[in-house]
């Protein structure tokens, strides 16, 4: 059974999760390290279930592949492994925010860039495609 979805409702997608990826950057950065905190656990529970989506989804589509083309100009053997790759970043920055900071494994800032770069990339990219 192939799962295929509308272009536009791909680009909607990513946009939509971009601004979300922006959101949860900036929240983190506007955190100072003494105050309360902004984004709750609930937020960094989807982040991880977005993982798991992005994971699962297009490594199904990786391992069904039958052309070296996709609808949207990139080659499929780049675009699935990258989804499944920021995947399993967004699973790593949720669990590690909800099980608190240990010594060695507080996460820096640059992960909350790279969410708010992803989004950045993600919304101009498909709203490229989508107005094109």
């Amino acid at each position: 059974m192939k799962v295929h979805l509308s272009v536009r409702f791909v680009y909607l997608i990513h946009i939509i999760l971009g601004a979300y990826l922006i959101y949860v950057g900036f929240q983190h950065l506007n955190t100072r390290p003494r105050q309360k905190k902004i984004l709750s656990n609930y937020e960094y529970m989807f982040l991880i279930l977005l993982g798991i989506i992005a994971i699962l989804y297009h490594s199904y589509l990786w391992l069904t592949l039958n052309s070296n083309k996709l609808k949207f100009h990139l080659s499929p053997k780049f675009v699935y492994p990258f989804h499944i790759l920021v995947g399993a970043l967004f699973i790593y920055i949720g669990y590690q925010h909800l099980n608190g900071p240990k010594k060695d494994q507080t996460l820096s800032n640059y992960e909350y860039k790279f969410l708010i770069l992803l989004g950045i990339v993600a919304i101009s990219y498909h709203s490229y495609l989508w107005l094109k």
